[in-house]
């Protein structure tokens, strides 16, 4: 990842390898409770592997950004529709898009148009995330707008996206209250920002304490 000083980001891919096959699937994946997907590629995962997940019966999610992206022949990334995505989604159940993303695999005009024929696909759980302007995560019946949490320093925003969401899995599974996985995970990004890549991130009190001051009174 390269960004200029607008803050835009300039991705290069130097090499790939073999896509994930439902082969690559072992005991410790068949007993999870949750089976999240994040390919940087458009080719990275197989779609068996998304059908095999399922029948383990654990919670699915996907973050979609390597669908939405075209892999040039120098590495170059760009974005990229990303149009036979059904048969995906039919198998995830919570799944995350950047709100240009979202944009790229169903463009409709507004964004809870898109939101809902993605709910009608199968998900149960749609997270859309915009940078500095927060998030909103969408379910069947409620829409919760989670704000952006504040770091102490803006140090790298490479890996908030993942960070994010994974943050939200966790707190999900052991609260099943989206608002406050919303918040966990989105307090979860911010301590992901005061550093370079994903090595120092807090223990739960430390998040746990910086959210506090978040939650509705």
């Amino acid at each position: 990842n390269e960004y200029n000083i607008l803050g835009t980001r300039v991705q290069r891919i130097e090499a790939t390898a073999s896509p994930i096959q439902q082969s690559d699937f072992t005991e410790v994946h068949s007993n999870a409770k949750i089976i999240h997907f994040s390919p940087l590629t458009p080719t990275e995962v197989g779609t068996s592997c998304y059908e095999t997940a399922r029948e383990e019966g654990a919670l699915i999610s996907l973050d979609v950004q390597g669908y939405t992206r075209h892999i040039a022949e120098d590495g170059v990334v760009s974005p990229a529709r990303w149009d036979e995505h059904d048969k995906i989604l039919s198998q995830i159940d919570v799944v995350k898009f950047h709100d240009s993303e979202l944009k790229l695999t169903d463009p409709s005009e507004s964004e809870i148009s898109a939101v809902s024929n993605i709910l009608d696909l199968g998900p149960i759980i749609v997270i859309v995330t915009r940078d500095y302007r927060g998030s909103t995560i969408y379910t069947r019946n409620s829409q919760v707008d989670i704000p952006l949490v504040l770091s102490k320093v803006q140090v790298d925003s490479t890996g908030c996206g993942d960070t994010y969401v994974i943050g939200f899995l966790l707190e999900y599974m052991r609260s099943a209250d989206v608002s406050r996985a919303g918040l966990f995970a989105a307090t979860c990004a911010s301590f992901n920002a005061e550093t370079v890549g994903p090595y120092k991130m807090p223990d739960r009190v430390k998040i746990d304490t910086r959210l506090r001051s978040y939650l509705p009174a």
